[in-house]
């Protein structure tokens, strides 16, 4: 929702990581939290990237391709890279590209691995790191369409995106899924939310607190990587109202 925001009035963010979106306690009732995205200090207008370019600013293992050029275009499906990227870590707990999950590597090869070698699907890459129980069917297809190279076939509607999202984890296998949550209404079309309570740390106050740091999932709910077994979505949260028009 942050990014259709944003792009709706020229605005990308082009430096979206785990670090820049953090869990805070809601004030929308029956929200258990809600999630921010932050730090838009290297943000660029839309039109202003057209017409002069861009240099390579952004973090290199979630950066997309076209940053690394000086007079890359970077629009909306710049962003959209980096989601499915950061939605392949927040599933798995590991980064998609090899590169980061080898010791001592330089940046010179996760460049290359980025730019050049073959993106294949997310499901035989969670097999590579062992964890290839958590990508649920039909996320194959949603990630490659994110993880585009060529910026004129990626996915660039992050509202799309989400619907695409929400309809792949809500079509996970009716043995491994919970009973769904109450339904709520964004974009104009119907959606389940999931996810889990908001965490405050043991004696203090409820607080914002990077995705790069989450709660520890019941034991219901997740599975330690490299156990096996079905993959299986968060308890679903409570419906969050939308907004009057």
């Amino acid at each position: 929702h942050a990014l259709a925001a944003a792009h709706a009035v020229g605005v990308v963010h082009r430096d979206l990581k785990p670090n820049n979106l953090f869990l805070a306690q809601s004030r929308t009732a029956g929200a258990p939290f809600s999630l921010k995205v932050l730090d838009f200090g290297i943000a660029k207008v839309i039109e202003e990237a057209q017409s002069t370019g861009t240099m390579s600013l952004g973090t290199p293992l979630w950066m997309a391709p076209e940053q690394t050029e000086r007079k890359g275009f970077v629009g909306p499906g710049t962003d959209l890279w980096a989601l499915g990227l950061i939605t392949f870590f927040v599933m798995t707990g590991k980064p998609y590209w090899l590169a980061a999950s080898e010791a001592n590597t330089g940046v010179q090869t996760l460049m290359r691995e980025m730019l050049f070698e073959p993106i294949v699907p997310p499901s035989r890459r969670a097999v590579e790191l062992g964890v290839g129980h958590l990508i649920p069917p039909g996320f194959d297809e949603w990630f490659m369409g994110l993880v585009e190279r060529d910026p004129q076939r990626r996915e660039s509607q992050a509202n799309r995106a989400l619907l695409g999202l929400l309809a792949v984890l809500q079509a996970a296998p009716a043995a491994a899924a919970p009973q769904q949550g109450p339904q709520a209404t964004a974009f104009g079309a119907p959606m389940a939310f999931t996810g889990g309570p908001a965490f405050t740390p043991p004696g203090q106050s409820p607080q914002a607190q990077s995705i790069m740091q989450p709660p520890m999932p019941s034991p219901q709910t997740a599975m330690a990587p490299g156990t096996g077994g079905a993959w299986s979505p968060p308890s679903p949260m409570p419906a969050i109202k939308a907004p009057p028009p």
